[in-house]
């Protein structure tokens, strides 16, 4: 089943006509390979800096230095200050919370994987995003009986091989999704917020154990990043108007930040 996710050219977006209404998702894609990481650390903070310095493994860094990148430029771009003056403090699960000397309540997700950075800006509500390669190794079965319910473990064993890796990521990105939105990470205990998928739309929701708990207004959406990866999007509202862009590192402005 594949969820068609309309993807528009940057010049479409303009960030003065951002509301609070709003999310916007961005994504770049690391294949090929940029030539330089270069123009990308230079809207690094010091100690982004000595984060993406401690990685040894070069795709690792490779996908932190750009997504950081990314997030700074547009954290700046939509709040209409240099991004050397936004504060990003991590909380304790990893979610980045941006602090502008404006006030501007913008808050923001980011997810990388092998090949692909997406970073998503929203408005006002507590964002979630999480993207995951289709050529992943997985063992798919394993996992669902340590990490899934029951229920989902049982689906997933009755499918072929490929539609089994296809709805094990998707579970797994719209699990994440929705944890990170919430600021819970994966210690949230993945088998106890069960995925119920809408058929007829990219829709999900949440259900089992955890949806007494879960925020009363939310919406979760499986999104199709690029051909090969799986994603999805959870934003802490009903009433979110999404609209997706390329990013390209021709975005990135003359005059670096840091």
């Amino acid at each position: 089943m594949t969820i068609i996710t309309n993807w528009h050219p940057s010049h479409s977006c303009s960030p003065d006509s951002f509301t609070h209404s709003q999310v916007h998702v961005w994504r770049y894609a690391l294949n090929p390979i940029p030539p330089s990481l270069a123009p990308f650390r230079t809207w690094l903070s010091p100690e982004e800096h000595n984060r993406a310095d401690r990685l040894i493994n070069a795709s690792a860094q490779r996908q932190f230095v750009v997504s950081r990148c990314m997030l700074r430029q547009l954290l700046g771009w939509y709040g209409g200050v240099p991004s050397s003056d936004i504060q990003i403090t991590i909380a304790e699960q990893g979610k980045p919370f941006p602090v502008f000397p404006t006030g501007a309540d913008i808050q923001c997700n980011v997810s990388h994987t092998n090949g692909l950075v997406v970073v998503a800006i929203s408005g006002s509500a507590q964002v979630g995003i999480d993207v995951e390669a289709m050529d992943r190794t997985v063992n798919a079965l394993d996992l669902a009986n340590r990490f899934f319910s029951t229920r989902e473990a049982r689906q997933l064993a009755a499918l072929t091989e490929d539609d089994r890796a296809w709805l094990f990521l998707t579970y797994w990105t719209c699990k994440e999704a929705y944890l990170k939105m919430r600021g819970i990470g994966l210690q949230g205990d993945l088998s106890k917020h069960e995925i119920e998928l809408d058929i007829d739309s990219p829709g999900a929701s949440i259900t089992g154990l955890s949806a007494a708990t879960s925020p009363r207004s939310y919406t979760l959406w499986r999104m199709n990043p690029a051909e090969g990866f799986v994603g999805a999007l959870a934003i802490e509202t009903h009433h979110a108007d999404v609209a997706f862009f390329d990013w390209t590192p021709h975005m990135l402005t003359p005059s670096h930040p840091f």
